[in-house]
């Protein structure tokens, strides 16, 4: 699921790239995280910092998105949760708090409603993070490859086309997959707490060799997803 919490003070928390930009771009016009340009029927929002990283999105789709959130947030100020189903964003209230970071008891932990391992036929499906060859129904482009070779990269499928995905390094396997973002989890350095239906808790954490994983887990201590932050070379 992508999602994205957001107030009029800004994005808090976003679960891709896309998301972020687009309701940064939404929530504070004028902050300087992001450029857009406009061509054609689309306008192109483009991180600051990252000149690769950027959304696309209808001109219309984007008026409609925007005058939503207006009078949304009008009548309430407080956090709201955003998801994306197909090509609406639903907008939902919730409570919301920072909470210390805490020790994850591994052992517990099940990975059987994970979409990280999951792959998209012909469009894009949510979570895929962990990757070691391409199929006939989708293909890997513009990749780039950071120091712990985690792959960043848009993604071409049949009937779909999304941008800025982040890898696991291939070379992984799927249990090694999972034994990675374990560890992260027990070397968690802040965690934030959701509450939206069920309770959703995201930690961000260090592998043994640096890799940054976020870790979306919920109160049945189920893992919904992981992926690495892709950090470019400098």
């Amino acid at each position: 699921m992508e999602f994205v919490i957001a107030s009029n003070s800004g994005v808090h928390f976003a679960s891709t790239t896309e998301m972020r930009l687009l309701f940064t771009y939404i929530c504070d016009p004028h902050i300087e995280e992001y450029y857009y340009e406009i061509k054609d029927d689309y306008t192109y929002i483009h991180d600051f910092y990252e000149n690769q990283l950027f959304v696309k999105i209808k001109n219309n789709k984007l008026i409609e998105l925007s005058n939503q959130w207006q009078e949304i947030d009008k009548k309430n100020k407080k956090m709201l949760f955003i998801k994306k189903k197909g090509t609406s964003f639903i907008f939902e209230n919730l409570k919301y708090n920072w909470k210390q970071a805490k020790k994850i008891e591994s052992k517990f932990l099940n990975f059987d409603k994970s979409n990280l391992l999951e792959t998209p036929n012909k469009i894009f499906n949510g979570g895929f993070h962990y990757i070691t060859k391409e199929n006939k129904n989708f293909n890997l482009v513009n990749k780039y490859y950071d120091e712990y070779k985690v792959i960043t990269s848009d993604i071409k499928f049949k009937e779909d086309f999304t941008v800025n995905h982040s890898f696991f390094p291939k070379e992984w396997s799927i249990i090694m997959v999972k034994e990675k973002i374990i560890e992260s989890l027990d070397r968690s350095v802040a965690e934030r707490y959701i509450m939206v239906q069920d309770k959703v808790f995201c930690f961000y954490g260090y592998s043994k060799e640096g890799i940054l994983i976020q870790t979306a887990i919920n109160n049945k201590k189920e893992i919904l997803t992981a992926y690495p932050i892709f950090r470019r070379i400098k």
